[in-house]
């Protein structure tokens, strides 16, 4: 964690020198029933998942904090209709590209956190749960998926400039799909697990680029800080949710290994995550693609015209090439 702050510092004076605010600033009123109800429905449902196991998912406690979480979700889109200044517009979440745009960039965030939640912990961990590598190894193995990932992210964009975002996010759908898969069947060795998370790194980089450019391009001009902020909220959720789910399974599905010795000389096991547990989160995370592809078939192909010099675009400059 160390290592991230100077170069979170360098990037805030960086920030502070180059980049130009132009927008028109309005006074607007901050949502507070809106956050506390999206807050309470999302803390509960991620409470569910955590306690379930130890609580028993049929308890009182577990079915009784679910209801919550879903009278809280309700209560929120409830609130967010009626809102004149809404933390998630509903009017923006009208619109079909919106709306599969937000949920395939959740599942994708979900599925970005499956990897960061699994792939340390399965390097990490002593044989014969894990390969029992450091920590500096393991950030190897996990640095080619971020070296991709910003590779890929100029070939992305030219593809979406050129046939639209729908294809970029069905790219990228499909490829995160493929790295599920080589994490399910090929993850006997860290140079296997290198491979499949740099495939995913090229997924990740893009379905971000396409969702992004899909929402700028579906919505007005002066709603688009609104519709890439609902998008952050979206990715935020995905990635609390990953964690839950991803530690639910981990304890859940677990072996032994031998940690130490006891001063009697006998041996001390300690449980870590099984391979049923990996294979059972990937499995989840293929599941996840697979609702992102439907979602992404569904929306409409959209292109951007030639920008104008006369100012920001409108709706009217946007073209629509049928429904698929």
């Amino acid at each position: 964690y160390h290592s991230a702050i100077p170069v979170a510092f360098t990037l805030l004076i960086l920030a502070a020198l180059f980049l130009k605010d132009n927008s028109t600033r309005t006074r607007e009123v901050v949502d507070f029933p809106g956050v506390l109800a999206l807050a309470v429905g999302v803390v509960t449902l991620i409470l569910g998942l955590s306690e379930g196991e130890y609580w028993g998912w049929s308890s009182i406690r577990i079915i009784g904090i679910f209801l919550v979480s879903i009278a809280s979700i309700l209560l929120f889109v409830l609130i967010e209709f009626r809102s004149k200044s809404p933390f998630i517009s509903m009017k923006l979440m009208k619109i079909r590209n919106v709306f599969l745009s937000n949920f395939t960039g959740l599942f994708a965030m979900t599925g970005m956190f499956f990897l960061f939640y699994t792939v340390p912990t399965l390097l990490e961990d002593p044989e014969p749960a894990g390969f029992a590598l450091s920590i500096v190894n393991t950030g190897l193995v996990m640095l080619p998926a971020a070296a991709v990932s910003m590779i890929f992210a100029p070939i992305s964009a030219m593809i979406t400039k050129r046939k639209g975002p729908k294809l970029t996010i069905m790219i990228g759908t499909v490829v995160l799909f493929a790295s599920y898969l080589g994490l399910y069947f090929n993850r006997g060795t860290p140079a296997a697990i290198t491979e499949d998370a740099a495939i995913m790194g090229i997924g990740l980089s893009f379905i971000f680029v396409g969702v992004i450019n899909m929402l700028l391009i579906s919505t007005p001009r002066n709603e688009a800080g609104a519709s890439t902020g609902m998008n952050v909220v979206f990715r935020n959720i995905g990635s609390a949710i990953a964690p839950a789910i991803g530690g639910v399974i981990e304890t859940t599905y677990v072996t032994k290994a031998i940690i130490g010795v006891a001063p009697n000389g006998a041996p001390i096991y300690f449980s870590f995550p099984s391979s049923t547990a990996f294979s059972y989160i990937y499995i989840i995370g293929m599941a996840f693609l697979a609702i992102s592809v439907v979602f992404t078939l569904l929306m409409k192909k959209i292109v951007m015209n030639k920008p104008s010099v006369e100012g920001p675009a409108k709706t009217e400059d946007i073209m629509l090439e049928g429904h698929s």
